[in-house]
């Protein structure tokens, strides 16, 4: 583990302890450190939430930072289509190969990608939502894994948005980090997968 991997180690577990924050993921831009941190306070706290995570990122970093805080919403259902579900996430640690089943309905699908990055599962994890019909103008802006809370991996993933739309983000937990990942993605979408127009017809 490099110093700069303990730093940023040191603030996660230091932002975590702040009241409301879920979750927080670091990703490099080169000239300056993103750090994306999801919480659940009210709308009217996020302010002193804000000014709490700026103190504390840029009392332990010597670089620029921008911080990005997103504030977790439940997660929206479309009344015609119900909510897409994570079937399976399988991971052959042989073949280091991974594959994301997803039900929708009576549709289903499967993402493939490596195994071995929260990025990789994400990516699965679209392309499964894409053979179910999905229109998705996002990419994979960042994925991260956190810091282990107990026996679950945590991962934050980021959205980058196409023409209109606004960066999501995703916060989840599960046993493995590829699972994590893929739920991650799901949590990110979820409202955006209620639209009337975010599949194509069956």
């Amino acid at each position: 583990m490099t110093e700069v991997d303990t730093t940023l180690d040191a603030l996660e577990l230091e932002l975590r302890r702040i009241r409301g924050v879920l979750a927080v993921g670091f990703t490099d831009e080169g000239e300056s450190l993103v750090v994306h941190v999801l919480s659940d306070v009210a709308p009217g706290a996020s302010a002193e939430l804000r000014r709490q995570i700026s103190l504390w990122t840029r009392a332990n970093l010597d670089r620029p930072v921008v911080i990005e805080v997103e504030d977790v919403e439940p997660p929206a259902v479309s009344p015609q289509r119900g909510r897409v579900r994570l079937e399976a996430v399988r991971v052959d640690r042989f073949s280091q190969s991974l594959d994301v089943h997803l039900v929708l309905g009576s549709r289903r699908a499967v993402g493939r990608a490596e195994a071995g990055s929260p990025r990789e599962a994400a990516a699965a994890t679209l392309e499964a939502l894409d053979r179910l019909g999905a229109n998705l103008p996002f990419r994979i802006d960042a994925a991260t894994a956190t810091l282990r809370n107990g026996p679950d991996h945590a991962v934050v993933v980021v959205l980058e948005p196409g023409e209109g739309e606004h960066k999501l983000y995703g916060v989840a937990r599960a046993p493995s980090m590829e699972e994590a990942a893929a739920r991650a993605t799901l949590h990110a979408l979820n409202r955006y997968l209620s639209r009337e127009k975010a599949f194509l017809p069956a």
